[in-house]
């Protein structure tokens, strides 16, 4: 989740509050620095690990966690592969399900690591082979669980298809990508980035920034430059920023552009310099052999510019579409017509067409909806008509029957206090049950497997657990008499009516009070008291007293 790796990483930064807005609670479990800023500052749930310092990513913490916490998740999203987490995430849900657990849908978003052009770039036939293996050991096994594999943009999907055999997806979803608008341009954004890009100060200048890398074809966009302006083309001057120039192939773009003192090397821009340098650009570049969608594409088009890329950026067709670029092939002959192409038709109503591009493709809000619509047609359980067919599998229902005849003979009519009793017959039908558990016999509880009780909690007679989805209570909550938490309900849009579950979640030392009703996908933070018959249709904050009906904060819960 580092923000300097760009990436995956800020996709998912630009697309959780977005989410968020539309009533979708995300958590993010990945393996940087506990200590690390940008995971302690982080204003959405990152549930950081540690780094895995080896080149699989491998970390021993990862499966646990997961066996531990995927239950309490509608779904589940596996950003990129070829590393250990994607295979953690199928053995994790592998183990669920082989306990009869009622496990998340997974999906798997690839970020253009699909892509034919890592299996058939020059200077990558070890790395091919070694992905060749894996796909075969590993990775299709995590493709082809997966419910959908989610593609930022159209090429993406058709690309994808032509990597590797077998390659048969349940689903080819494209949800589309988005980024949230940029700041107001300002002085202070222009001043940052003269400060640290003094030589283009009053002078027009094209930009690239990304990384100084040999897949992203500086080298071609560089050897373009320097012949046009040999040809005698007045074109503005170049800047070249991002990190990497202290690679071998950043030495020798430096190297290559010494030659004319036009051509500068800024570095890494970020914050203000960073938007200083797309709002004072005369166009954005990108000349990349393969990039899946192009964060900063999308960013120079939000700020009004026009981009020139080539047609291995795999939004092109989403460009060209909205005559906010010019696209051309990833050679040398590509890059000397794509600054041609600019140099004729100069800018002419780009400022338009690019912003109305980005708001058409590309806004987050958007991209959000277009996400929410995709994975709402495809999480409810099951799909079909439910008033024809049942709502759960045979094996489900089995369970059930199960566990109503044990529930009715050794649950329902045990004596009030053998409370170890009744917690050790929950553990046999799949609840995790903490210590000093105190559930009442006339507690009606759905599916003992998809509930998590911490310890000293307590559930009192009449209260109904309707565990379709998990239902999670901390340590020391009460749940007081005739209370329902209802974790299932039914997408009533749909024809068919499908069910639909929704986690749980009450947080420690929560009070729950008598004949409260909490709905699907409720989480009641630590230390807040319900009070009696509310109904709570979303959040409660940490230590809050809240009633009523829509349930709502009132006060401090003072502990004196």
């Amino acid at each position: 989740m580092n923000p300097a790796l760009g990436g995956p990483g800020q996709g998912i930064r630009n697309m959780i509050p977005a989410l968020e807005q539309l009533g979708i609670a995300n958590e993010v479990v990945c393996l940087d620095d506990t200590k690390a800023n940008f995971i302690t500052k982080s204003p959405f749930t990152i549930h950081a690990l540690g780094e895995a310092n080896n080149p699989w990513s491998y970390h021993p913490q990862l499966l646990p966690w997961l066996k531990e916490h995927l239950l309490r998740f509608d779904a589940v999203i596996v950003h990129g592969l070829w590393l250990y987490h994607g295979f953690a995430f199928y053995k994790a849900l592998k183990i669920l399900q082989k306990e009869g657990k009622l496990i998340p849908k997974m999906y798997v978003m690839p970020h253009g690591m699909l892509d034919p052009w890592f299996q058939r770039a020059e200077g990558r036939k070890l790395k091919a082979i070694r992905n060749w293996v894996y796909w075969k050991l590993i990775e299709q096994k995590v493709i082809h669980a997966a419910e959908g594999i989610l593609f930022t943009c159209e090429e993406e999907l058709r690309l994808a298809r032509e990597t590797f055999r077998p390659y048969a997806p349940k689903r080819e979803l494209n949800v589309g990508y988005g980024i949230q608008p940029p700041p107001l341009r300002s002085k202070e954004m222009e001043t940052a980035f003269y400060q640290q890009c003094p030589e283009v100060q009053d002078s027009p200048y094209l930009l690239f920034l990304s990384r100084i890398h040999v897949k992203k074809g500086v080298d071609l966009l560089i050897k373009a430059y320097l012949y046009l302006k040999k040809e005698g083309l007045t074109l503005p001057k170049l800047v070249v920023a991002g990190p990497g120039l202290e690679t071998t192939y950043g030495k020798e773009m430096i190297q290559l552009a010494s030659v004319d003192k036009d051509i500068v090397f800024p570095g890494m821009l970020s914050g203000d310099a960073k938007w200083g340098a797309f709002y004072a650009c005369e166009a954005f570049v990108l000349p990349s052999h393969q990039e899946n969608f192009g964060i900063a594409v999308v960013e120079a088009l939000a700020c009004g510019k026009i981009v020139l890329i080539s047609d291995q950026v795999n939004i092109w067709r989403e460009i060209e579409a909205g005559k906010a670029g010019i696209v051309e092939p990833d050679t040398y002959e590509g890059m000397v017509n794509l600054l041609k192409r600019w140099y004729k038709a100069q800018k002419d109503g780009v400022t338009e067409n690019a912003q109305t591009t980005f708001l058409q493709y590309f806004s987050v809000e958007e991209a959000a909806k277009r996400f929410e619509n995709t994975l709402n047609s495809l999480n409810s359980r099951p799909s079909q008509d439910t008033h024809t067919g049942p709502s759960f599998s045979l094996q489900n229902r089995l369970l059930r029957l199960i566990w109503g005849i044990a529930a009715l003979l050794f649950f329902r009519y045990s004596p009030r206090p053998l409370h170890a009793w009744r917690a050790f017959c929950l553990r046999i039908f799949g609840a995790k049950v903490g210590k000093g558990v105190h559930v009442y016999p006339k507690v009606k509880i759905w599916a003992p497997w998809n509930l998590e009780l911490g310890d000293e909690c307590g559930v009192g007679d009449g209260a109904t657990l309707y565990s379709q989805g998990k239902i999670s209570l901390g340590k020391r909550v009460v749940i007081s008499q005739g209370t329902h938490l209802c974790a299932g309900t039914h997408d009533y849009t749909k024809e068919g009516f499908p069910l639909i579950t929704k986690p749980i979640r009450i947080e420690d030392n929560v009070w729950v009070a008598a004949e409260a009703f909490v709905h699907p996908g409720v989480t009641i933070g630590e230390g807040a008291v319900v009070g009696a018959r509310s109904v709570v249709t979303k959040d409660m904050p940490a230590w809050m007293v809240c009633a009523g009906h829509p349930c709502k904060p009132i006060k401090p819960r003072v502990i004196t």
